[in-house]
C-alpha cells in the first residue's frame, strides 16, 4: 500500500522521524516486523492512497516531495517501469559496496546526534563502522594459525600506531572504535526509552536489545582480559613481523642483538582459553554476535542502503553470508586456543616471563 502519512506524523507513537526516514521509500519490511497487520485500518486508514504490485514508492515520495500527486495508475507505471530498469545481482552489490564505503567516510561527526541523541542516523552509520572493523579483525585473528611470531607482530602492528593517538596508550583506530561503540549504545538505549510501547509489539527490537546487552558485557571483560591484561614479552626479529613491518635500518628500538620486546598476545590468549567455562563464555557471545549483526543488517539493508527495493534480497543476503563467516572466524580462533592445538612448544616453563607494558 501507498500512505501519505502527513497527517498522522504528530499522532505515531514512534514519533515524526520514525515515518520521515522511509519517506518515498519502500518500509514493508520494516513495518511488518513492528506492527499487526490491522493497525493501518484501525489508525490511520484515511492515509491510504492504493495497493501496489512492487515498488515505486519512490516516485511517488518523489512527487509528494515537490508538491505533486500520482493516481493510483500513474504510481502502477513507475512500477512497471522500475522493475524494467533493475540491474542484475552483481550490480546490485557494487551498489552496495558503494553504499557501505559512503557511510564508512561519511563518519560518525557528521550525523545528528551530537544535537539529538534520539536521532536514528547515529545508530546506523556507527553499525557501519561497527561492522567494517568486526569484519577485519576477525581476519587479523587468523593469524593465530600462523603461530606466536606471526600472531605477536600482528599484536604489534597497532601498537606501532601509538603515536596516531593523540598522546594516549591507543592508536587513532581505536579511539574511533570506541566512539563509535559508545555512540551506537546511547542513541540505542535513548531509543528504546523513547519508544518502548513500539519495542513491545516488536521482536526483532527485542532481539537487538538483549543480545546488545549481553555483547557490551562480553565487550567490557574482552578488553579487561585481552586489550588491559598483563601480558609478558615476546623477543621478536624484525623480519617476523612481515607483513606489518619491513626491515629499516635503526627503524625499530631494537634490543638484545636485533630483538625487540612486544606484548605476547599469543601466550596470553592460551592462559585465557585454558578455561573451558571463559571458552563457553566466548563461543555463545560470538553467536549471540552473529544474532545481534544478521538482523542489525537486516534492518539496515532494508532502509540504509541506496538498493533498488526488489533487490534488497540482495544485499540482505551478502550482509547474512559475511556474519556467518564472521562467525566460524571467532569460532575457530576460541577452538583452536581452547581443545590445545595452538603451538606453545616455544615457551620455556623454566624461564622466568617479563611482563611486557601496553606501549609495548
Amino acid at each position: 500500500q501507498v500512505l501519505d502519512a502527513t497527517s498522522f506524523l504528530k499522532d505515531h507513537p514512534g514519533g515524526e522521524l520514525a515515518i520521515l526516514t522511509f519517506a518515498g521509500k519502500d518500509a514493508s519490511a520494516e513495518f511488518d516486523m513492528i506492527h499487526p497487520p490491522d493497525v493501518i485500518q484501525k489508525y490511520a486508514a484515511d492515509c491510504i492512497i492504493g495497493a501496489i504490485g512492487g515498488a515505486a514508492v519512490a516516485s511517488a515520495g518523489a512527487a509528494a516531495a515537490t508538491g505533486g500527486a500520482m493516481s493510483k495508475g500513474e504510481i502502477l507505471e513507475g512500477v512497471e517501469g522500475e522493475d524494467m530498469q533493475l540491474g542484475g545481482w552483481c550490480l546490485t552489490l557494487r551498489v552496495l559496496f558503494c553504499s557501505f564505503l559512503k557511510q564508512i567516510l561519511g563518519t560518525i561527526f557528521s550525523i545528528k546526534n551530537f544535537n539529538a541523541l534520539g536521532d536514528k542516523s547515529g545508530l546506523s552509520r556507527s553499525a557501519f563502522f561497527l561492522v567494517m572493523f568486526m569484519v577485519i579483525h576477525s581476519v587479523g585473528n587468523l593469524h593465530v594459525f600462523g603461530g606466536p611470531n606471526h600472531f605477536n607482530a600482528y599484536g604489534y602492528f597497532y601498537v606501532r600506531l601509538y603515536w596516531t593517538g593523540f598522546g594516549l596508550n591507543a592508536n587513532i583506530i581505536e579511539e574511533y572504535l570506541a566512539l563509535a561503540g559508545l555512540l551506537h549504545v546511547f542513541v540505542a538505549l535513548k531509543r528504546t526509552s523513547q519508544q518502548a510501547k513500539a519495542i513491545v509489539r516488536s521482536p526483532s527490537r527485542w532481539t537487538l536489545i538483549l543480545s546488545g546487552l549481553a555483547l557490551l558485557v562480553f565487550s567490557i571483560v574482552h578488553l579487561k582480559q585481552f586489550r588491559l591484561g598483563q601480558a609478558d614479552c615476546y623477543w621478536i626479529k624484525p623480519q617476523w613481523m612481515w607483513p606489518f613491518f619491513l626491515r629499516r635500518d635503526g627503524g625499530f628500538p631494537f634490543e638484545k642483538e636485533g630483538f625487540t620486546a612486544v606484548r605476547d598476545i599469543y601466550k596470553l590468549e592460551l592462559q585465557v582459553f585454558a578455561d573451558p567455562m571463559t571458552c563457553a563464555f566466548y563461543a555463545l557471545s560470538v553467536v549471540l554476535f552473529g544474532i545481534h549483526m544478521w538482523t542489525g543488517w537486516t534492518k539496515l539493508a532494508n532502509n540504509k542502503l541506496d538498493v533498488a527495493p526488489n533487490q534488497r534480497w540482495v544485499a540482505r543476503l551478502a550482509g547474512q553470508v559475511l556474519t556467518v563467516l564472521v562467525v566460524l572466524f571467532y569460532l575457530s580462533f576460541v577452538v583452536y586456543a581452547g581443545l590445545g592445538l595452538a603451538d606453545s612448544s616455544m615457551y620455556d616453563p623454566n624461564i622466568a616471563p617479563v611482563p611486557c607494558s601496553l606501549s609495548t
